[in-house]
C-alpha cells in the first residue's frame, strides 16, 4: 500500500476495499506491520496485516 503520510508500525487501522461494479466492498480491520520511506518521494510503502 502506499501513502502519503507516515503511520506508526502496530497502528489499527479500518479498510474499505472497492471489489468492481456491482459488488459491495470488503471492510475489515488491519494493522500496520511494516513501514518505509520510498526512494526520492514523498511516499511511504507500508505492509498491512489484516485481523477480520
Amino acid at each position: 500500500m502506499a501513502i502519503y503520510e507516515f503511520l506508526s508500525l502496530n497502528l489499527n487501522l479500518s479498510v474499505e476495499i472497492p471489489l468492481g461494479t456491482g459488488t459491495a466492498p470488503m471492510k475489515g480491520t488491519c494493522r500496520v506491520a511494516w513501514i518505509k520511506k520510498a526512494a526520492f518521494s514523498e511516499q511511504y510503502d507500508a505492509g498491512l496485516e489484516f485481523a477480520t
